[in-house]
């Protein structure tokens, strides 16, 4: 059985183990879904998040919702006002942080082959605050389930494997996929 035919994911962050879990309900142009986790802090808190896309992978509306200590906190962008956060005006991408689904979304968008690559500027989220930025990320295709990223601001780079689906399953040092 495929990804695709069980309509959902579940992931484990692995810069904290046991502490992070996220699932995800998807169809073939939306994602719902919920995310456990610890902070910078160690609070606990949930980020809900529901995304919508076009046949093109390119996002038309997200809305995400933070709940820690009895407080909520919400973000709704679309397409269009994702271009008006942090001078983002070329970005059409949005990397929620703590997902690897944003990055599955993106990289199904670029549909790079095998030794392609693209740079890029999305509008990065950060949970819990919900804080954004505009962000520089390139994606390089190593080979049929491998892509490198960087991220030249932080310094930060991995090679993301996905599986026959396009869904990320194993991020280095960040995510597993559990189902």
């Amino acid at each position: 059985m495929t990804q695709l035919e069980r309509n959902a994911v579940i992931w484990s962050s692995l810069d904290q183990p046991g502490r992070g879990l996220e699932y995800c309900w998807f169809s073939p142009k939306t994602a719902l879904g919920t995310i456990l986790r610890l902070d910078e802090q160690q609070l606990a808190f949930q980020l809900g998040y529901q995304l919508a896309w076009n046949e093109r992978y390119e996002l038309q509306e997200a809305a995400l919702s933070v709940y820690r200590n009895g407080e909520s906190k919400n973000l709704v962008l679309n397409s269009e006002s994702i271009k008006k956060y942090s001078g983002c005006q070329n970005c059409q991408d949005i990397d929620i942080w703590p997902t690897p689904l944003t990055n599955s979304l993106t990289l199904k968008r670029l549909n790079l082959e095998i030794g392609g690559r693209s740079e890029i500027d999305v509008l990065w989220i950060e949970a819990p605050s919900l804080s954004y930025q505009k962000r520089r990320q390139i994606y390089t295709r190593v080979d049929t389930l491998r892509y490198f990223f960087e991220s030249p601001e932080e310094n930060f780079r991995a090679t993301i494997t996905l599986d026959d689906d396009g869904f990320v399953r194993h991020y280095p040092e960040l995510f597993e996929r559990r189902f």
